[in-house]
């Protein structure tokens, strides 16, 4: 009945923004990271220094000890994300201009979808609840492997994080596949089996099957932070009494990375960013002459405030 229900709507051509609207999730993180190519493709290699070389001053006719830098090389390897989109042979036929235009108008939906996995892999990483054990490791994880988080004692299930990153080319940034990177979008999509339609088996006690068409979507991502200066985290933030954000907890957090408003964001989901406000209102003061009473905060300390709604507002974590 859902197939039936997909073809008549087709063939009225209906606005899908509504549709979509409906089931997306603001990504503040994807849209303001930086991306860089993966030195190998599938992989991508770094050296870290264990220590920097000190010197020091000698007296004339005095001596000095020579010093080598010392580097630990470590390697991130890149995780395919992607999906199979499949459909009936039948409906994509009978659709307005076809199967090219079908799997088309499909597209945002797939997109966005897989936009929202990238951005929970980016925050929860291989933690099995909110990302994937498959994936790379998140944000977040990596502030609590670093020791960088301030706990606010929420309770489980009703919690939430802000995340402070500093992002800098080379040291914390996004990474993907050049040879994967096609039409300058992080995300290719490849007609399977030709461009033509295949048999599927929808039962295979009875081995029934059904004609479909599919394409293939990838995108080949990784994460790096190579040092545990630019990623911190406030978790377990509720909206509770005493479970809430301070403001010298978000200074603390800043610094933690030693943030500045030209390289930092704060990261948070409409709860936290709710909470900010709060915080704001508790501080504000007005004049009898305004008119306009403004509660919003889009910096902190000249630090962007950024939504992203794939923060989730039950961790457990």
């Amino acid at each position: 009945m859902a197939n039936l229900l997909k073809l008549a709507a087709a063939v009225n051509l209906p606005d899908q923004s509504a549709i979509i609207d409906s089931l997306t999730n603001a990504s503040g993180i994807l849209r303001t990271m930086p991306f860089q190519k993966a030195s190998h493709g599938l992989f991508h290699k770094f050296k870290v220094k264990q220590a920097l070389p000190s010197g020091g001053f000698r007296a004339v006719n005095g001596s000095i000890v020579p010093h080598t830098t010392m580097d630990v090389v470590r390697q991130i390897d890149l995780k395919i994300l992607t999906d199979i989109q499949q459909e009936d042979k039948a409906i994509c036929e009978a659709y307005p201009g076809g199967v090219e235009k079908y799997f088309a108008d499909e597209l945002p939906a797939f997109v966005e979808g897989l936009g929202q996995t990238a951005a929970r892999q980016l925050v929860y990483g291989t933690d099995a609840d909110f990302g994937d054990e498959e994936g790379f490791s998140g944000l977040r994880q990596y502030a609590v492997d670093h020791g960088n988080t301030i706990d606010a004692g929420g309770a489980s299930g009703s919690r939430t994080t802000i995340i402070a990153v500093r992002w800098k080319p080379g040291v914390c940034t996004g990474l993907f596949n050049e040879n994967a990177f096609m039409d300058g979008s992080l995300i290719t999509v490849n007609p399977l089996n030709g461009g033509q339609p295949v048999m599927s088996v929808v039962d295979t006690a009875t081995g029934a099957v059904k004609p479909i068409y599919q394409a293939l979507y990838e995108a080949y991502f990784g994460l790096m932070v190579a040092s545990d200066r630019n990623v911190a985290a406030y978790i377990r933030i509720q909206d509770a009494s005493g479970k809430k954000p301070t403001a010298g907890n978000l200074d603390k957090l800043i610094d933690m990375v030693h943030g500045s408003p030209e390289d930092t964001f704060l990261y948070c989901n409409r709860m936290g960013r709710r909470l900010l406000w709060e915080l704001k209102d508790s501080k504000m003061m007005t004049l009898g002459a305004e008119t306009d009473y403004n509660r919003m905060i889009e910096r902190w300390n000249g630090v962007p405030v950024v939504l992203d709604e794939n923060i989730a507002a039950d961790e457990t974590i």
